[in-house]
Parts: C-alpha cells; sequence; structure tokens
C-alpha cells in the first residue's frame, strides 16, 4: 500500500515537470506503426510499451482525431510486423484536457496482498497539467487487459475492479475500505464502455446484479455462453418479431453484463438479462448473437393445453419485479410450455402474440362448460369438462325443462368434432333424472365438440335443428 502511495506522489511530481504531450516509455515507436498515423487527422498524445511478456507484448498509442474524439490502439507483434490488435473509444475519456500513458511492470496490491502487474495506466490531466484528475488502470489478465481500479478527484469513487465485485474506498487519500458491491461488470478493455461503469457505490449498488439461481424444480435449464461484449440486441417475448417486447416495445440486452441461455428455437435463443438490481427480463433475441462455438440445444417444450383461473398477470420478470407484461381475462386458452418453480412458462395467441410466466396456480388443465349457457336459445343443462392432458373429454346433461328438445322424443345424443366430422362418442343412456353421461378420448387435433341430439324419428330439417351446443376450447 506505502508503494502505491510512493508512486502515485512520484508520478504527480513527474507530471508537473514536464509535459505529457510526449510519451512515458524509453523505447522509440517503431516506425511502421508511427507511419500508420501518418495517414490521417489523427495527433498522437502518448504511447507506451509492454516488453518481455512473450505473446503479450504490445505498443498502445492515444490518439485525438480532428473532431476531438480520443481513441487507444493497442498493437502487437505478428509476422509480418506490428498489426492492430484492437481499438477503442469507448474504454477512453472523451475531454480536451491531456491524456498520458504508462505501462506500470511493478504492480500494486492494493492492500490484497497479490501485487497486479502489468498495469496499463491511463491519465486524464486537469486543465493545468499538474496533475492526474482521472487514472484509470487495466491489468493483464490471461491476455486480456481488464479495468483494474479507477483513482479519481472528478466524480468517481476511488474503487478496486475485480471479477464480481467492486470494493470502494473513502478517498484517494484515505485507502480504508468503504463497501463492496457484487455483481457482474465487463471489464475488458476491447469490450468497456466508461460510461457504464458505476461512478460511485450508490450507483453500483443500483446497476451491478449477479445471474441468479434458478428453483431447484425448474425445466428450464442455463447453458453457459460467453458472449462477445458492446453488442446490444432487440429482445422479444417469444420468438417472432410480431410478439410483444418489454419496455414499451423496445427491450434491448446489452452483451457488457451477465445473460444467461436457455435453449434455440428456429433462429432464436431464449435469456434472461438483468435491467437493474431490482429488474430482470426473460425474452428471445437471434439465434445470431451466440458466438459460433457455443453449445447451445434446442429448447424441448412439453406444450400442454391449458385455461387462465380469474384474470391473469402475465410477467417477463418472474423471479424479481413481476412486472406486468399482459393480461389474460377468466378461462383464456393458452399452452403451458414449461415450468420453473411456483412459475408457469406460457404461449398465448388469443389476441397479442406472447410468452411469459403466470403463477402455476392461476392455471388448470381441465375446463369445465356450463352447457346451459350456450346456444341461443339454451337446449342443455349440465357440463362438459376437457382434459387436454389425457386428450379425455366427460359430460353430464339433460334436456332444459320446457326448452326445444323437450317434446322431440330424443333417442340419444352423438358427439362430433363439426370440423373434421368425426364422430366422438354415442350417449344413448340417461339416468333417473334424466342425466346423459360418458367419459371419452379425442385426437390431439380436436379443439370443438358439437353436441347433436338423435330423435327417434324427424325429417332431415327437424335433425339438422337438434344440433344443440357446440363447445369451442
Amino acid at each position: 500500500m506505502k508503494r502505491f502511495l510512493v508512486f502515485t506522489l512520484l508520478l504527480v511530481a513527474t507530471l508537473c515537470v514536464c509535459s505529457i504531450a510526449f510519451a512515458t516509455t524509453d523505447h522509440a515507436l517503431p516506425s511502421e506503426i508511427e507511419s500508420y498515423f501518418s495517414v490521417g487527422d489523427s495527433t498522437i498524445l502518448d504511447y507506451a510499451d509492454l516488453t518481455g511478456h512473450g505473446t503479450d507484448d504490445c505498443w498502445f498509442v492515444m490518439v485525438r482525431t480532428k473532431d476531438g474524439t480520443n481513441i487507444l490502439y493497442c498493437f502487437s507483434l505478428k509476422e509480418n510486423g506490428w498489426d492492430v490488435q484492437f481499438r477503442t473509444s469507448d474504454a477512453v475519456p472523451q475531454v480536451s484536457a491531456q491524456l498520458s500513458l504508462i505501462v506500470d511492470t511493478e504492480g500494486i496490491d492494493y492492500g490484497m496482498n497479490a501485487t497486479v502487474k502489468p498495469l496499463l495506466c491511463i491519465y486524464q490531466m486537469n486543465v493545468s497539467d499538474e496533475y492526474p484528475e482521472l487514472t484509470l488502470r487495466f491489468a493483464l489478465e490471461k491476455g486480456k487487459w481488464n479495468l483494474h481500479s479507477i483513482e479519481s478527484y472528478i466524480g468517481y469513487d476511488h474503487m478496486l475492479v475485480q471479477d464480481g465485485v467492486m470494493t470502494f474506498f473513502e478517498s484517494s487519500e484515505n485507502l480504508e475500505v468503504a463497501g463492496r458491491v457484487y455483481g457482474t461488470l465487463q471489464r475488458d478493455i476491447r469490450y468497456i464502455s466508461l460510461s457504464a461503469i458505476p461512478k460511485t457505490m450508490a450507483e453500483a449498488r443500483k446497476k451491478l446484479t449477479v445471474a441468479p439461481d434458478l428453483p431447484q424444480s425448474s425445466e428450464l435449464k442455463v447453458y453457459p455462453v460467453t458472449f462477445a461484449g458492446k453488442k446490444k440486441y432487440d429482445v422479444y417475448s417469444a420468438p417472432d418479431k410480431t410478439s410483444i417486447r418489454g419496455a414499451n416495445g423496445k427491450a434491448k440486452v446489452s452483451t457488457n453484463s451477465w445473460i444467461q441461455v436457455f435453449g434455440t428455437e428456429g433462429d432464436w435463443v431464449l435469456i434472461q438479462y438483468s435491467i437493474d438490481a431490482s429488474h430482470y427480463r426473460f425474452g428471445y433475441i437471434s439465434s445470431s448473437a451466440l458466438p459460433r462455438k457455443a453449445n447451445v440445444p434446442e429448447l424441448s417444450f412439453k406444450g400442454t393445453d391449458a385455461w387462465t383461473v380469474g384474470e391473469v398477470r402475465i410477467t417477463d420478470d418472474p423471479l424479481y419485479s413481476q412486472t406486468t407484461l399482459a393480461i389474460l381475462p377468466d378461462g383464456c386458452w393458452v399452452t403451458w410450455l414449461a415450468t420453473m418453480g411456483q412459475w408457469a412458462y406460457i404461449e398465448s395467441s388469443t389476441a397479442d402474440y406472447f410468452r411469459g410466466f403466470v403463477p402455476v396456480d392461476s392455471l388448470s388443465t381441465s375446463r369445465q362448460f356450463d352447457l346451459q349457457d350456450m346456444g341461443d336459445p339454451a337446449m342443455l343443462e349440465g357440463t362438459l369438462s376437457v382434459d387436454p392432458s389425457g386428450r379425455k373429454v366427460s359430460v353430464h346433461f339433460r334436456p332444459i325443462s320446457g326448452g326445444a328438445l323437450e317434446d322431440k322424443n330424443i333417442e340419444s345424443f352423438e358427439l362430433r368434432d363439426p370440423f373434421s366430422k368425426l364422430h366422438l362418442s354415442s350417449l344413448n343412456e340417461k339416468d333417473q333424472e334424466g342425466y346423459y353421461s360418458g367419459t371419452f378420448t379425442i385426437p390431439n387435433e380436436t379443439c370443438s365438440i358439437q353436441i347433436v341430439a338423435m330423435p327417434a324419428y324427424g325429417t332431415m330439417d327437424e335433425w339438422d335443428s337438434m344440433k344443440a351446443v357446440t363447445v369451442e376450447w
């Protein structure tokens, strides 16, 4: 810790004596890199190099374009010479002040009992070039330059950034730990956006999230996928661009934070991601977003018919905010795709097309129809119940007293599929109270039943009038 403070004081003293417009390295910039910038309108602000690290050896060059954009270039040595490994403006302060580069091979430990090195340090100088008012440090970790720490006098808290945690200090002069915030944050300099980094501990608590554990009984399974950073994709509630989108039709996901992947369906992939610490979202993005070598299986849903019990609110965030995506009325038909703990994942196309989550107890896989509510005028009283999971139908009814069928000398009832004309069942016997009852199976494609009264005699026209009830689901 003391060595870190000494290093900072020495740096400030050095910068007070000399202009930062020259390179903070003992080595001359290779001519081929220099010539790279000879064409165009960019001005080299500073450069620094890393040597003695094998394939990680590189040159960093900070330039400012004619329009004032600051861009950091990284050159690595290839067979044919120095080549651009990456360039970024998002990880660089976009200010008119002087920017300086240093590659620190001594490293710092921040009191963690482990020295981190080498470090790429980006300094934003104050208006009089006297001291760095903002310091960004990136540590070389397994071939990647990852954000390590930020020290600032202009709005940022002093922070140490590690995988899964941000540690905040009281100030740049007082390195007592003020607190820690846990969550996933993009650290790779190639993909990082400085504007997306929480500036304070309070902001970090609002923004940082951790991919949640799903309920133990979840039928949805997470598959590990690492996305390329700095990408954004439109998110839809179902695998179709005509489906409902959250965020008032503007739902998007950024690959700079965690994304859980559950499987593919056609050209789509089901994901979950965080909007903020209290709001997550399930949805679909294009499967083209997946890395080429990603091993993600196809989704396998059971697809059971079900009906809503009472008015039901659908959400795309069952684990946190439970924000309403849509509302379905009582008795609305849906397809029950999967179960996740106490939540049912459903699909609905009754009106708008969407997928989302509802409480398991808000669905029923069987539906009972009151036959007295059907037909004009009503001819039957009793019930017809459908259990789509077993493709079973149960009926219990009789002609309404005083109704149109009372004096028709009904001998039996036939139950048919009105679309395929398939005969499903016949009911020939009634109980002492005049009820006809029966249970029978139906084909998978049947979604409507017509109950037809069969009189002992009569004309064809009279028989047509005996089509008492048609039930659809």
